[in-house]
């Protein structure tokens, strides 16, 4: 008795035959295999908050999640059954988007919440559509990042103020312009259909 199931072929021939015939192996799943440990995420990134309170410690990251509020009282664990996860409650949060992982994801989670809500309000309530553009230049490791981006502001003026580029906004009906933050630009539009 075979181990190998191929269910009524030589797997030889199979094997054989697909490739004569140039077709895909096929695809059994609807959705692709998570690569990262399951429930390790969190560990993960309270280990890289620790590295950030290592490098930055005069920075509030240092107490984020570690220092109480109010020294009277004691530090709680609260469980929040809608998510079925647990927190601590009397502790200190930074609040840093740029050097504390944790309280990063609450916050980009937040906002996409806050933008996807407002995004679906302004296709329904006004009929509206959304646009999205990822502007990009090229740039070298030795280049300075402040003149990087004071020729980024400089294109993106010149870019966005062009005649050709206001007619088609204006075609589109391109009412309100959302801009990216960061060093890169992904502004979103919203036009009237």
């Amino acid at each position: 008795m075979s181990m190998n199931t191929f269910y009524g072929e030589n797997p030889s021939s199979a094997s054989s035959k697909s490739i004569q015939n140039n077709q895909s192996l096929g695809i059994y799943t609807k959705s692709p295999a998570i690569l990262t440990p399951q429930g390790f995420q969190r560990v993960h990134d309270y280990l890289l908050q620790d590295q950030s309170r290592k490098l930055l410690p005069k920075e509030r990251v240092s107490n984020c999640r570690r220092l109480r509020i109010d020294k009277m009282k004691p530090r709680t664990v609260m469980y929040n059954e809608n998510r079925c996860k647990a927190h601590f409650g009397n502790v200190q949060i930074c609040g840093s988007i740029w050097s504390c992982p944790i309280c990063a994801k609450h916050i980009t989670e937040q906002r996409r919440t806050e933008l996807r809500t407002g995004l679906d309000r302004w296709k329904t309530g006004r009929n509206g559509s959304v646009y999205l553009l990822t502007l990009t230049f090229s740039h070298s490791h030795g280049q300075s990042l402040r003149i990087l981006l004071e020729g980024q502001k400089k294109a993106y003026k010149r870019f966005f103020e062009g005649r050709k580029v206001v007619a088609i906004f204006k075609k589109l009906g391109v009412e309100y312009k959302i801009k990216g933050q960061g060093g890169y630009l992904r502004p979103k539009w919203l036009a009237s259909s």
